[in-house]
């Protein structure tokens, strides 16, 4: 890496060197680090092992360095090792003696055009990294382990590859799936698969481990783990959050998705509901409950099915215009109550007047009307609703039937 622009963003070179040591080693990989004013004299400082010394940042230390490194450090004279060693060619100095146009002729242009590049008489550009196109690893335990602070810090390290992955590429994850591998042989069992998904697709490894720790202590485990295997990673661009006109919204966002998908991961998939409007006047059918962050909750417009679990109406004063209609005061919007019973309790009447709990209900606001519900279950549904109040002060919200010789009172929602 070319790293002279950047010495003095990260305090020079030892704590630049500590730095890349640090992100080599959470990717899981082993290297040995050289410095130095070529890449080409960099490449063979780190790849000598006759030293320790590996940082060098002068071309004079540079050159007292190389000149005593041994010939099999060159890429290029690994094919011509024999021929040298016969001459009493053993060193880069001794090497670099010998007559160029005899020693083009005998080996390569490429052994001079590294051994130029090594002492920064030519310039030696190394070739671009290319991440694959699709990511997998497999990391092996050295020990057999059902723990989950085990799993998790070889889950960890899979995670940190992952991500280099994704930043080279200018990608974002959103779901992976990590096999638990068991012990092979009699008592063999497949693998244990746990799928892992973000609502807010990310890069980054601190985003992943709440989550991922969350569903390891929940998961159940046949055997105890010998590997672990990430992949089948769905990823997406990296999309551009500048053009945001209010960038503290969406961070805010994120962080609801964040704790969204940690009580998921806690609770159940399956335990963390919000509601979804549709289109209806009956109060039953204006809401139903979808699982919170699904791609249904996040689809405008769609419409609930006979199996969705209903929800009352919300307290939407637009809406409510535009759907109800009343006699008596067409322009005060309804009201809606906080919270919404599942099934309308039948209240008996006394004078004339609904009556809940012992107590008679006064009539505060309505009647509200509402004609609706044949395509439901074909019938049509005819209601008066108003807001109530008894002695206690408790609101409610209740309707009268219509269209009935004998019209009866329900109770079908509750004020905070």
């Amino acid at each position: 890496m070319d790293v002279g622009a950047s010495l003095r963003l990260f305090n020079g070179p030892r704590n630049l060197c500590r730095r890349v040591g640090q992100t080599v080693q959470h990717s899981g990989y082993c290297a040995r680090i050289g410095m130095a004013p070529t890449a080409m004299g960099a490449m063979l400082l780190a790849c000598q092992g006759q030293t320790r010394r590996r940082r060098v940042l002068s071309m004079p230390a540079l050159t007292r360095q190389l000149q005593h490194l041994h010939v099999v450090c060159l890429p290029a004279a690994q094919a011509h090792l024999d021929w040298l060693h016969t001459m009493g060619c053993t060193t880069l100095q001794s090497l670099a003696r010998l007559p160029r146009a005899g020693l083009r002729q005998r080996t390569s242009p490429e052994l001079l055009a590294q051994l130029d590049a090594a002492y920064g008489k030519t310039t030696f550009t190394p070739d671009w990294y290319r991440a694959p196109d699709t990511f997998q690893a497999l990391c092996h335990l050295d020990f057999h382990t059902s723990q989950t602070h085990a799993l998790m810090a070889v889950a960890s390290e899979l995670l940190g590859q992952l991500c280099g992955w994704l930043q080279v590429r200018q990608h974002l994850a959103a779901s992976m799936q990590f096999f638990l591998h068991h012990e092979k042989g009699r008592h063999a069992c497949p693998p244990t698969c746990l799928t892992l998904g973000l609502s807010t697709p990310s890069r980054y490894v601190a985003d992943f481990l709440p989550v991922l720790d969350q569903h390891l202590r929940a998961l159940p485990l046949p055997a105890p783990v010998i590997s672990i295997q990430l992949r089948n990673v769905q990823t997406q661009p990296e999309g551009d959050s500048t053009g945001h006109l209010f960038p503290d919204r969406l961070q805010q966002r994120q962080q609801e998705n964040q704790l969204l998908d940690l009580l998921r991961a806690r609770l159940g998939r399956h335990s963390i509901m919000q509601p979804q409007a549709q289109a209806s006047h009956l109060p039953e059918y204006a809401n139903y409950w979808v699982e919170a962050g699904s791609s249904r909750s996040r689809s405008s417009g769609s419409s609930g099915s006979s199996g969705s679990h209903n929800l009352g109406s919300l307290d939407d004063p637009n809406r409510s215009r535009a759907n109800f209609n009343s006699p008596t005061n067409s322009q005060n919007p309804v009201r809606y109550p906080f919270w919404m019973l599942d099934t309308p309790v039948p209240l008996t009447t006394h004078n004339h007047r609904p009556v809940y709990q012992g107590y008679a209900l006064q009539l505060l606001e309505g009647p509200h009307r509402i004609e609706s519900g044949w395509w439901h279950d074909g019938q049509v549904k005819q209601r008066d609703y108003f807001v109530a109040i008894d002695p206690r002060h408790c609101r409610y919200w209740v309707y009268r039937e219509r269209g009935t010789d004998n019209p009866h009172w329900f109770l079908h929602g509750l004020f905070a």
